[in-house]
Order: structure tokens, then C-alpha cells, then sequence
């Protein structure tokens, strides 16, 4: 508990969860729904919120295609998460019924494209986007989302050597990994500058 909390009024928390979906070769949909209750987090004043309450519906998509040398590879999930209850307490933060679960984005997606030049020597490019969020609950702050460019590369240069090298953000791209609103403040953790990963691989 908090300064200022005297009661912890706790019971287990409860998932009620539905999902149906179909699988092919090339395509996979889920579709998904479900609630929470007695859900316990902390707001952004820092007190810890008990018998929360939250609701859940999305759809989650992936797709594939290619052939030995090109290969393209689509994940993506859409989902609105919602606290479904109301709450506004002295020092607290407000929550009111429907408001969307801060730091929880709307839509992610992943994209690859594997490209094999040559038997041994292949790469890929990954498009990562993640759509901008809420970053407290009671929705007033926000944290306007990101994409990033990653490059990986293998030379397979025998059955036993191979080198590999990894761009992470190609672009150089300034980016938060996570962002919250804190205390009335909006606090950011910011992700990594371009890296660049080179290793050897040898099996005995």
C-alpha cells in the first residue's frame, strides 16, 4: 500500500477469455475477447489500484509468402483494451468506464522481407510499427507511437562456419521503448541508437 492507503480490499484476479480463428498454410486470424476483474495496477499518482476491472476485443492477423528466394512475413494485431469500471478517489487518478488501458496501442504490426541471394549469403529487413497510446488512464497524455527498420545478414560460409551481423534501427531512429505519464509528468525510456552486432557462429 501507499501513503494514505488503509485498506488493501483484495481478492484473486479473474480472466474470462474467448478466441476463435483459422489456420491455413499462408494465413493465420484469431479473433479475441476478454475481461478482467479484481485486476490490481498502479495509477499515475502512484497509488495502487485494487478490483480493477478491464474488457478486451481484437483481432490478430498473420500472413506469409514466397518462394526459396524471397519471402515476405505479416504479423499484425489490432485490439482495444478498455477499463470498464469507474473510479475517481481522492488523490487518485481519475478512470472513467471506457476509457482506453494506458500504455496498451491500438494497432502493432511486423513486417519481413528474407531475401536469399546465394545458397550460403541471405538477409532481411523488418519494419516494426507500434500506433500511438495513452500513457495514463484517465486519457489526457499521449505517446505518439514509432517505427523502426531493422537489417540482419548470415554468410553460412561452411557446414560448420558461419558470420552474422544485426542493424538494429537503421535509421537511427529517437524512439521510446516505453513512455507513461507519472506524477504529472510524462516520463519516456528511451530505446537504444542504431547498434550494429557482428558474431561468429562455429559448430564442433
Amino acid at each position: 500500500m501507499q501513503s494514505g492507503q488503509e485498506v488493501a480490499d483484495l481478492d484473486s484476479e479473474r480472466l474470462y477469455a474467448l478466441e476463435v480463428g483459422v489456420k491455413t498454410k499462408h494465413v493465420e486470424v484469431a479473433a479475441f475477447a476478454d475481461r478482467v476483474r479484481n485486476f490490481i495496477f498502479r495509477d499515475a499518482n502512484g497509488f495502487n489500484v485494487s478490483n480493477g476491472k478491464t474488457r478486451s476485443e481484437g483481432v490478430e492477423l498473420a500472413l506469409n509468402g514466397g518462394n526459396d528466394r524471397h519471402n515476405l512475413e505479416l504479423s499484425l494485431t489490432w485490439a482495444r483494451h478498455r477499463y470498464d469500471f469507474s473510479s475517481s478517489p481522492d488523490r487518485r487518478e481519475v478512470i472513467t468506464d471506457g476509457n482506453d488501458v494506458d500504455t496498451a496501442p491500438r494497432l502493432l504490426a511486423n513486417l519481413r522481407y528474407r531475401h536469399q541471394w546465394t545458397e550460403s549469403l541471405s538477409h532481411e529487413f523488418e519494419l516494426a510499427f507500434m500506433d500511438d497510446y495513452y500513457t495514463n488512464a484517465e486519457n489526457t497524455a499521449r505517446y505518439e507511437g514509432h517505427t523502426v527498420v531493422n537489417w540482419r545478414g548470415r554468410w553460412q560460409a561452411t557446414e560448420r562456419f558461419s558470420l552474422y551481423a544485426r542493424l538494429i534501427n537503421l535509421l537511427d531512429r529517437e524512439y521510446a521503448d516505453r513512455a507513461d505519464f507519472a506524477f504529472g509528468n510524462d516520463r519516456y525510456f528511451p530505446a537504444m541508437p542504431r547498434q550494429l552486432y557482428v558474431g561468429v557462429d562455429y559448430r564442433f
